[in-house]
């Protein structure tokens, strides 16, 4: 298999290509962590735009970690798949919850800026079920901004369908293929440390 992208800061500079007409005086970028962190980090610095992060986590099925049944953004907004309803708990909100503050607390340089009539771009490296981002979406749309796009890399073509009812979706590949992970698409997709992501953070703030 060839991969499409050597690594997420290749992948941030096609991007960047494909959102430069989208932006004005008024736009900020918020990455989701960690890999989202990395992509956005170029983006910025490519189109010269201020850079964030904003915090969104999947709820995980209590017998698959790996496995998100339902989200939560850092504002309070769940958002559940219904065929797994029954198996969200109080105490797996909970814990999202005290995983968003974690990140926050650990991740967050400064505060992010009111949002009101802004155009805010929402990143990540890659969005499979795109729980997260959806989560990600409605939490950011209770702060008004003028506009919300979501920009990745790839994205599961079910996905995109969906997400884009929703708000514009930019994405440089939008795959029809089994969508097994992320990682498919790129040559390094290494889990970035949190060392890495606080350098990133760091360097832009």
């Amino acid at each position: 298999m060839k991969f499409r992208f050597k690594n997420r800061q290749e992948a941030g500079i096609e991007l960047a290509k494909k959102l430069k007409d989208y932006i004005d005086e008024k736009t900020i970028i918020l990455a989701l962590p960690r890999g989202g962190v990395s992509v956005a980090s170029s983006i910025a610095k490519a189109l010269n735009i201020d850079f964030n992060i904003y915090i969104s986590k999947k709820i995980p099925h209590p017998d698959n970690e790996e496995f998100a049944i339902g989200a939560m953004g850092e504002f309070g907004e769940i958002i559940i798949d219904p065929f797994f309803s029954s198996l969200i708990t109080n105490e797996a909100i909970k814990e999202t919850k005290n995983k968003i503050e974690s990140y926050i607390k650990q991740y967050r340089k400064k505060p992010i800026e009111n949002l009101d009539s802004k155009t805010v771009i929402l990143v990540d490296d890659g969005i499979a079920t795109g729980l997260s981002m959806e989560a990600a979406i409605k939490d950011i749309q209770k702060l008004h901004p003028k506009k919300i796009i979501v920009a990745a890399p790839v994205i599961a073509e079910d996905t995109f369908e969906k997400l884009n009812k929703i708000v514009p979706v930019i994405a440089l590949i939008v795959s029809s293929d089994p969508f097994f992970s992320v990682g498919m698409y790129y040559e390094d997709f290494h889990q970035l440390s949190d060392q890495e992501v606080e350098e990133i953070i760091s360097d832009e703030q």
